[in-house]
């Protein structure tokens, strides 16, 4: 057997063995990478991986600023606790602090957390919700734009099974959604634009027919078009389908930066609709020679993550309140468990804006109106 294969694979069950007998309980943290590395005479590399097959299989999640708790809860404690599952894409970038926001405020009540990632799979999705259903008393939902779209939570509302859908919601939601407040977060990266000297300003996001979310940044952009009388800025939109970009994945996005790249047309600010598009504007500017910020402001939205790279500026971006949210999620979903099932709650929470090195203050020659 490869020796680093077995490193890794006797680091794991080793670690796995600890946390299912208690040694690290549930809401504790495993030793820190150094500190298995001097344990386990292994690598750094070996320590990696052995955590990531914990946090895949369940075991843990990792944060860089927090490191590794454990989320596990054995059998025989489920039967003890009513139990909720968070059910979502991922467990990266700043999502990891709305789910602790969401288990801490469920804790409060006695109520145990189950955190079950589908990594795009619709139909590791349906089995984590068709499981939700049977085995907890309620969940919280991130789904995919096709899982949205389908009856089967109309169903589960129909059997009165409490649930709420986080970060997105349908175009006429007919149950309980919490989603950051696009429309508002917009109009403010607008206004700090206009304050800081911009006049010429665009906006890069994706569009989609059958949710709400992103099409409430548009109408934020527009209304903002007119609050701060710029209405030559309304032909400064540039939209990506989601369903176009799920097709093509990276390929579509990072042509479409391209193209806002070559047809600037004087624009000095641009606002994205995410921080993935944002970077994809910032990778496609250094190739093009724009300097970021001295040619061009952009930001971003959600600092859902930031590059570990030099070559990456710091983002200026609005900040979903992440955990926040996670706290106000886990209110409406007790608000239902407390007897109050048939209730719809659809709200919307604003951000902050987070001024980093993307923006800059333009010279008043630069912002004299053509």
């Amino acid at each position: 057997m490869d020796k680093k294969k077995y490193k890794y694979s006797d680091l794991f069950d080793s670690l796995s063995s600890d946390i299912i007998s208690q040694t690290y309980a549930f809401g504790e943290y495993l030793p820190t990478e150094t500190e298995l590395c001097e344990r386990f005479g292994v690598s750094r590399i070996t320590a990696q991986h052995a955590l990531r097959l914990l946090e895949q299989r369940g075991y843990i999640r990792r944060s860089t600023k927090t490191g590794s708790r454990v989320i596990y809860i054995s059998p025989q404690k489920r039967a003890e606790h009513d139990v909720v599952y968070y059910v979502a894409d991922s467990s990266t970038g700043n999502r990891i602090f709305f789910a602790e926001g969401l288990s801490d405020e469920l804790n409060k009540h006695g109520i145990r957390l189950i955190e079950k990632y589908f990594d795009n799979d619709e139909a590791l999705l349906k089995h984590y919700v068709e499981e939700c259903s049977s085995k907890a008393i309620g969940m919280i939902l991130l789904p995919t734009t096709k899982f949205l779209q389908s009856d089967y939570l109309l169903q589960l509302k129909k059997q009165r099974f409490p649930f709420v859908v986080y970060d997105t919601y349908p175009l006429h939601p007919q149950f309980s959604t919490l989603a950051p407040d696009r429309f508002a977060n917009v109009i403010e990266a607008f206004r700090y634009l206009v304050q800081t000297g911009h006049r010429n300003i665009g906006y890069f996001s994706l569009l989609s027919k059958y949710t709400g979310t992103m099409n409430d940044g548009r109408k934020g952009f527009l209304e903002a078009t007119k609050k701060y009388d710029l209405p030559h800025c309304k032909s400064n939109i540039f939209e990506i389908h989601t369903d176009t970009a799920r097709r093509f994945q990276s390929n579509t996005r990072m042509l479409l930066a391209k193209h806002v790249l070559s047809n600037l047309n004087g624009m000095t600010a641009i606002i994205c609709g995410n921080d993935h598009l944002a970077h994809y504007l910032l990778a496609y500017a250094r190739q093009l020679v724009i300097d970021v910020p001295k040619d061009l402001s952009v930001i971003g939205h959600d600092d859902y993550f930031q590059p570990d790279t030099p070559s990456y500026l710091p983002l200026t971006t609005i900040r979903h309140p992440f955990r926040k949210a996670g706290v106000y999620c886990a209110k409406i979903l007790l608000s239902k468990l407390q007897g109050n099932s048939d209730i719809q709650i659809n709200a919307t929470i604003p951000g902050e804006l987070i001024i980093r090195e993307t923006t800059r203050k333009l010279t008043p020659a630069k912002v004299r109106l053509e």
